[in-house]
């Protein structure tokens, strides 16, 4: 038996996707499934089209290990919502301490294809899409850390076990310091 701990793991950006999908590799060589109950996975990018691996071959495991809807969140930016920032900067004070107004002057109409590995077009994805983000991050931790979920890894057919002192939930993010969307 091998004892787990309920676990969220959280991908930021394209590093992220590599690494949840490399986690997920391993689960699937190791056990044959990737799919454990008390073990979830959220991949959050500001790049709207699904990706796949750049590492990891396009086999019959990167198929199964694909993520799924409810496992990914694009957090993207209209062009419409980064006009209303830049050119109404007072009532968005707060991202103009961080932020330069230049950057619209060079920036993206709209991040949708990715933060483009600027720092500040990723945190300008996360504070517009926070609540979608802080909503799908709640949803997942209450359904890993469930004693649904608990008790249903405990009596599956695979060989894990959550002890009762391992209830208690993780949650790992990973991601990149050099990227956008991650940084």
């Amino acid at each position: 038996m091998v004892n787990i701990t309920p676990t969220l793991f959280v991908g930021l950006g394209g590093t992220g996707l590599e690494i949840l999908l490399g986690v997920r590799r391993l689960f699937h060589e190791r056990y044959g499934t990737h799919e454990v109950p008390c073990i979830n996975y959220l991949w959050i990018d500001t790049q709207a089209k699904q990706r796949t691996s750049n590492y990891y071959p396009p086999d019959h495991i990167a198929q199964k290990i694909a993520f799924q809807e409810g496992e990914v969140l694009f957090a993207e930016v209209p062009k419409s919502a980064v006009k209303e920032y830049f050119e109404h900067p007072e009532t968005y004070p707060h991202l103009f301490n961080w932020m330069a107004r230049s950057s619209y002057e060079n920036g993206p109409d709209a991040i949708t294809e990715g933060a483009g590995q600027f720092r500040p077009f990723g945190r300008l994805a996360f504070f517009h899409n926070y609540k979608k983000i802080r909503t799908a991050l709640v949803d997942k931790m209450d359904r890993v850390a469930a004693q649904a979920t608990i008790q249903e890894t405990n009596e599956g057919k695979l060989p894990f076990r959550v002890r009762p002192e391992d209830r208690k939930l993780k949650v790992q993010v990973v991601g990149s310091v050099a990227g956008g969307t991650g940084s």
